[in-house]
C-alpha cells in the first residue's frame, strides 16, 4: 500500500509516498518508506529523511531517532541535539527524559544534556510529591547529593550496582 498526506483540498502535501504514516501532531508526522523512517512537517517537507532505524516523539518538539550507534535526540528544526549513542530515550515528563546509555540509567533535558549522570541500572521518577514525611530507600554505590539537580517537587527511587541499602 502506498500513503501520502493530503491538505484539506483534497492535494499531496509532499512528493513522497510512504509504506506508514504516523497521525499529524503539532504540525509533525513520523513516516516509513522502504529505506527507513524519518519526520514530515505539515508543508510536505521531510524534517528527518526515511533512512533511519526508527523514530518515536518523546515530547511536542522533540524526537528520538535510532541510528547505527543506538539513539539520537533530535528538535523539530531538523537539528541533533546528542549523537547515536543512547540505548534509549524516554518521553519527557516535566523536562526531563528517562535514557539509557551502556546499559545505564540517567535523565536528559531538553537540549540533551545529561541532567543525571548514568549510572543506575534502574530509575524512576515520579512527577508530584504528596504533602507528606515519605521514606525512600536508596542504594549508593557512592555518595550522591540530589539536591544539585534542581529536581524540586519530584520524588526519585533508584537502584544502583551496590549492596548498601541507606535510606533518607
Amino acid at each position: 500500500m502506498v500513503l501520502l498526506y493530503l491538505n484539506r483540498m483534497g492535494e499531496s502535501i509532499c512528493d513522497s509516498t510512504f509504506l506508514t504514516c504516523g497521525a499529524m501532531e503539532q504540525g509533525f508526522a513520523i513516516v516509513s518508506t522502504d529505506s527507513g523512517f524519518g519526520v514530515i512537517k505539515s508543508d510536505g517537507i521531510l524534517v528527518f529523511n526515511s533512512f533511519y532505524k526508527k523514530v518515536k516523539r518523546v515530547s511536542e518538539t522533540l524526537f528520538a531517532i535510532l541510528g547505527d550507534g543506538g539513539y539520537a535526540l533530535a528538535d523539530t528544526g531538523g537539528n541533533f541535539l546528542t549523537r547515536f549513542v543512547f540505548d534509549d530515550i524516554g518521553e519527557y515528563s516535566q523536562g526531563l527524559a528517562a535514557a539509557s546509555k551502556n546499559e545505564r540509567f540517567g535523565y536528559l533535558d531538553q537540549r540533551g544534556r545529561t541532567r543525571i549522570p548514568f549510572i543506575f541500572q534502574v530509575f524512576v521518577l515520579y512527577s508530584s510529591i504528596l504533602n507528606r514525611s515519605l521514606r525512600f530507600q536508596f542504594i549508593f554505590s557512592s555518595t550522591i547529593n540530589f539536591n544539585q539537580y534542581n529536581l524540586n517537587r519530584h520524588i526519585l527511587i533508584c537502584f544502583l550496582s551496590s549492596s548498601h541499602p541507606h535510606t533518607i
